[in-house]
């Protein structure tokens, strides 16, 4: 047999031997025991926890027949072992019945040794007497539970130095809190879950967690992970109900779409997010709020730190019309009834910048010669805050006269076509910006050779 073989059929059989050793732990309830994953460097093979065991019975299975297995307890010091009665069940697996708890038991194999802890959950049990919260200076986003009452350690000792250690116990509190539904556009009612060990913190100390946004009880189960498995049936324990301070707000801003063909440069978003174009913009801004919130105000600045502000509004919804010209900064600020927390809606502010003014007349047009194309006499025009345009015939008469350059002249007076030719126009007309605008000229109006004069 070559060395390499001889090696690996060595390695093989170690590592058989290791895995094929086993303990088991059953009870007549099906839930009275559970097997715990020893902690490491404990020495111990396995902790078995058991609670109202009704013929509880621990079993070793060895990876030998015919091996010599005897059982022993431990208190603290494994080296104080003290012989323990056993059943053979058959050439490989031993059993014994007769368990004392909170003990250590080791099993000697021929000249290998295990050792397992076996605890009786009954006597660790959890017993809280209070739940309370607490805010301090950072209410507004933590608040923090005391818990009052009696939590036992649970302790075993190594195997083989004897050092006492703890197993931890892992704990989940609950409270009902709000979440953001981006589909729905509201803030909708949850369960909040917050796990923790012992490990981590002391039970018993005060510990933080995210303040709720809404008014909640936090509660606690009685009991641990473990309790859970072995159907300890743990009663929660329930703080009186809190009434929150801290809020949560997301905001929108929607642009109050219009159809002029003849405006340049229509109100929309760009590709970096700000609200552009000819005005007057209107917008529906909306904030959306937990119910903490009490307080809403609409800020706006002409600086983007909003270190000086133009106007406020208390609203929640605001409709707004932006006929100035430049560029607005837009956030929203809400509060508790208290005022005591307050907070910026997430994101960068709202930007709104309005065209600079613009005005333009054609030269000519044919009525009725194709419905909506160059059938009327339009301006094109933005940011045009003031406007009128007058039409004059050759002899200086007035035609016809409109005051909203979105609107035109239909080539009629008095519902009737006037005859084509030469026609003149004048408008007077001043921009959100400011500028003045001053047009004159003529138009000719063309009609189509189909059409024929009434």
């Amino acid at each position: 047999m070559s060395k390499a073989f001889s090696l690996l059929f060595i390695f093989l059989f170690f590592s058989f031997n290791i895995q094929a050793q086993v303990f088991t732990a059953t009870t007549a309830n099906p839930s009275g025991v559970y097997e715990q994953t020893p902690p490491t460097g404990s020495g111990l093979n396995s902790v078995f926890m058991f609670y109202n065991a009704v013929t509880p019975r621990i079993s070793y299975t060895s990876p030998n027949e015919n091996s010599v297995i005897n059982w022993y307890s431990y208190e603290e010091n494994p080296a104080e072992r003290i012989a323990v009665s056993s059943t053979k069940e058959n050439d490989s697996v031993s059993y014994i019945t007769n368990i004392s708890y909170n003990k250590g038991y080791i099993v000697t194999d021929g000249n290998e040794e295990y050792a397992i802890w076996v605890i009786n959950y009954n006597t660790y049990s959890v017993d809280f007497d209070g739940l309370d919260v607490i805010e301090k200076d950072n209410a507004c986003e933590y608040v923090y539970l005391q818990l009052t009452g009696n939590v036992p350690e649970i302790t075993y000792y190594t195997f083989p130095n004897g050092n006492k250690a703890s197993i931890p116990r892992s704990y989940t509190i609950t409270y009902n809190t709000m979440q953001w539904n981006r589909t729905d556009k509201e803030y909708k009612e949850i369960l909040n879950s917050v796990e923790f060990s012992d490990l981590d913190i002391d039970i018993l100390s005060e510990i933080r967690v995210r303040a709720p946004l809404m008014d909640t009880t936090f509660e606690i189960a009685e009991n641990d992970e473990f309790a859970e498995f072995l159907n300890a049936a743990p009663m929660p324990f329930i703080s009186e109900k809190y009434e929150t301070k801290a809020i949560e707000i997301q905001v929108e801003a929607e642009i109050v779409d219009r159809d002029n063909q003849n405006e340049k440069d229509p109100p929309g978003i760009d590709e970096s997010g700000k609200y552009t174009g000819s005005a007057p913009i209107v917008i529906n801004f909306i904030c959306y709020a937990t119910e903490a919130a009490r307080h809403f105000s609409w800020e706006f600045s002409a600086r983007e730190d909003f270190s000086v502000l133009l106007a406020s509004y208390p609203d929640q919804e605001l409709t707004y019309t932006f006929n100035q010209s430049g560029t607005t900064y837009v956030r929203m600020v809400a509060s508790d009834y208290r005022n005591e927390c307050s907070v910026t809606a997430p994101g960068e502010p709202f930007i709104i910048t309005t065209s600079e003014s613009f005005i333009d007349a054609p030269n000519y047009f044919s009525p009725n010669s194709s419905s909506g194309v160059n059938d009327e006499f339009k301006v094109v025009y933005k940011s045009i805050a003031e406007f009128k345009c007058t039409i004059f015939n050759r002899w200086g008469n007035q035609i016809y006269q409109f005051t909203d350059p979105a609107e035109g002249w239909d080539g009629k007076k008095d519902g009737k076509l006037v005859p084509p030719g030469v026609y003149f126009y004048v408008i007077e007309a001043k921009g959100t910006d400011g500028m003045p605008h001053k047009l004159k000229g003529d138009i000719n109006l063309i009609y189509d050779k189909r059409f024929s004069e009434e």
